[in-house]
């Protein structure tokens, strides 16, 4: 049986051979095993699942978005998750205008506040 910190390492280094152009923009889920890593990728428009075998083979799922507020909740949860409010255009930069849209109308974000003429937002979790 092979350690939590070899499965990282193995799925770090794929990271980077295959997505380092995605290295700042990616937002990161907590890891939903040991041996896996899940991230949403903005300009793919997707999530992905990177899963880790015992021989240290790396595979991809690929879950692109759609716009259902499902969907981009899960995203938000994942992107936010210890954060008390968050920005609008960082809101808008990672789901889009109409995904932003989506989630306000279906009260999952909810105004907050602003700062310095920039509206604030919590998050409803489930």
């Amino acid at each position: 049986m092979r350690t939590d910190d070899w499965h990282q390492k193995k799925l770090t280094d794929y990271f980077y051979k295959h997505y380092a152009e995605h290295e700042y923009d990616s937002e990161w889920f907590v890891n939903p095993a040991p041996n896996k890593f899940k991230c949403y990728l903005p300009k793919l428009q997707e999530i992905i699942v990177f899963t880790c075998d015992e021989n240290g083979m790396v595979t991809e799922q690929h879950d692109p978005l759609t716009l259902t507020p499902e969907k981009l909740h899960e995203i938000m949860v994942g992107s936010t998750r210890g954060m008390d409010a968050v920005y609008e255009d960082y809101v808008i930069e990672l789901i889009g205008r109409e995904g932003f849209d989506i989630l306000r109308n279906h009260k999952i974000l909810e105004s907050c506040g602003s700062v310095n003429g920039r509206r604030l937002y919590t998050v409803k979790e489930n």
